[in-house]
């Protein structure tokens, strides 16, 4: 195992680059939600540009909520944890590193802040189920780093909890046979199939910089593609008035029998047959001001409006 120490946000992101991190593997198993196996070839091979997450807010809040789970994490259990400065790389698999959050000085620690507790099961302060992504992450970093167990650390339903992972050699081995074969399959150029349910918007970041041309195609399976597109979107056009409809319908129904009550709320919940609404007033906002030259001028407003949840 090797530690290299970043020089700068450039250094660190060119370490990216030449490797596959803890928190990308679980795309080569089909396990990522947010990148595919195809995606990942792509960046890795210099295809397609590298997506712009300094604005993503899940990105930006993982980045301030970090040090303060942390915090509270080492003094619940008494952790001594140290924010890591190094990039891990496993010697044993060239191309396979890691950027670590945090260690406690013997093992990795991953800090989540999943906010609910959706994918996990948990006892108390302690869990004991967590998405299959997340345990990949722990194997992978303990592969970089070392040691015989790992530590994922979550704020779940605003508690921290804590998941000790030990180290399965088994599940190693297929990390890196799956790391070893991606290098292999960037250096001859064997591109994997794209996921098109997820690949879309990866697609449309490959496309916008392609230079633009005229092209006429004499090709069935493109033209059938294009009918498509259409009809789809014809479709989607119709669900939605479809949907408006419903949903005016719904709204005046349950109008006219709370028009009937007395009591009033922040939330309503309706319930018939098997199914239950929530019904939330989102209150009229009238946005932000912007600068002090534009003192009563206001950006971002919006009209209030019921949010409905059906499940």
């Amino acid at each position: 195992m090797t530690a290299i120490t970043i020089k700068s946000e450039e250094h660190w992101h060119d370490l990216r680059s030449r490797h596959i991190g803890a928190s990308e593997v679980s795309a080569l198993f089909g396990m990522n939600r947010y990148t595919s196996k195809w995606q990942l070839w792509m960046e890795k091979s210099g295809k397609l540009p590298l997506e712009d997450l300094s604005r993503n807010k899940f990105v930006q809040a993982g980045k301030h909520l970090e040090a303060g789970i942390a915090a509270w994490a080492a003094e619940i259990w008494d952790m001594p944890l140290q924010k890591v400065v190094a990039y891990h790389t496993n010697d044993a698999c060239p191309g396979m590193g890691a950027t670590l959050d945090y260690t406690d000085g013997n093992a990795p620690v991953e800090i989540k802040w999943s906010g609910w507790s959706q994918g996990f099961e948990c006892e108390g302060n302690e869990i004991v189920s967590a998405p299959d992504s997340y345990l990949i992450q722990i194997q992978h970093q303990i592969a970089c780093f070392g040691g015989d167990h790992g530590y994922l650390i979550a704020l779940i339903n605003n508690e921290p909890r804590r998941m000790r992972v030990s180290r399965d050699d088994k599940l190693i081995d297929a990390i890196q046979d799956e790391v070893y074969q991606f290098w292999v399959d960037v250096e001859l150029d064997r591109q994997p199939d794209p996921d098109f349910s997820m690949d879309t918007d990866a697609i449309e970041r490959l496309i916008y910089d392609a230079p633009l041309t005229d092209i006429t195609l004499d090709d069935p399976g493109f033209a059938a593609l294009l009918e498509d597109y259409v009809k789809f979107g014809e479709a989607e056009r119709a669900n939605k008035l479809a949907r408006d409809v419903v949903k005016g319908e719904m709204l005046l129904r349950i109008h006219a029998e709370m028009a009937t009550r007395n009591a009033s709320q922040d939330k309503a919940r309706i319930q018939c047959g098997e199914r239950k609404m929530s019904l939330t007033m989102v209150k009229e906002s009238p946005g932000r001001e912007v600068t002090a030259d534009m003192v009563g001028s206001y950006v971002g407003g919006r009209k209030g409006y019921p949010m409905i949840r059906v499940s």
